[in-house]
């Protein structure tokens, strides 16, 4: 567990949506029922589940955070531990759709439009900041867990980001690039066992595929594509027969 500390993003990403979810279930049914602040950013609660579970959370260095739950005593993040931490973060006030809601999937905006130069520059700097979490794997099988983690951390902060694109070409021109930044870490050593940065430029790709329907000018976005050398697993020929049938 890393040592920061917590904000609502870091907290999603940290624990995942499964138990995400259910930590903000447990905090908007009210089952956190009592918080005392033991020092500066740490706080003991009462977390309702089963049985009152006593939780005590460290803001700045939410490693040290503890509940004492059977899956916490197994060093295990849980949902009390969640309820919990919201309830230290947004002192019980209510969560904004935002902050509820943990987007695991790349949905598609089909809203006509450009970003503007201010928004665009934001947009590649969300980008190039959350590509940092994609990285090569050198370390021994004792941290492959952790490496597995930052990958989909780094997949699961863009998803959200990507999500909220109007279409066009401008932005089709965007997802190619991303495309062809994550297939140059595949081709570098990023370590992709598991699937996760594989599955996420598929869901590129069919994005793409929607905003071509949306708007055919975005085709124009794939003609970058051609002449490629082979890709790491070919997920460039569904839209290069697109192209190709135009």
């Amino acid at each position: 567990m890393a040592s920061s500390e917590i904000t609502i993003d870091k907290l999603k990403y940290t624990v995942g949506k499964e138990t995400y979810d259910k930590g903000v279930a447990m905090y908007e049914a009210g089952k956190v029922k009592s918080k005392s602040e033991l020092g500066e950013k740490v706080f003991e609660l009462e977390v309702q589940g089963t049985q009152t579970y006593s939780v005590t959370i460290y803001l700045k260095s939410f490693d040290y955070s503890f509940c004492d739950c059977y899956v916490g005593q197994k060093n295990i993040y849980c949902k009390h531990l969640v309820a919990a931490a919201l309830s230290a973060i947004k002192n019980d006030k209510p969560l904004t759709k935002q902050e509820r809601v943990y987007l695991a999937t790349l949905e598609f905006s089909n809203k006509l439009g450009e970003l503007t130069a201010d928004k665009l520059e934001k947009f590649e700097q969300e980008i190039t900041k959350n590509m940092k979490y994609i990285k090569l794997y050198s370390g021994s099988s004792r941290y492959w867990d952790a490496y597995q983690a930052s990958l989909c951390e780094g997949v699961d902060r863009m998803i959200p980001i990507i999500s909220k694109l109007p279409v066009s070409l401008q932005t089709a021109k965007i997802l190619v690039k991303i495309l062809l930044r994550l297939e140059k870490k595949l081709m570098n050593g990023v370590d992709d066992s598991d699937g996760t940065v594989g599955d996420f430029m598929i869901d590129i790709v069919e994005l793409l595929k929607k905003f071509i329907k949306k708007d055919a000018n975005c085709l124009k976005a794939v003609e970058k594509l051609q002449n490629m050398e082979t890709t790491s697993f070919d997920w460039e020929k569904d839209l290069l027969l697109i192209l190709n049938a135009s």
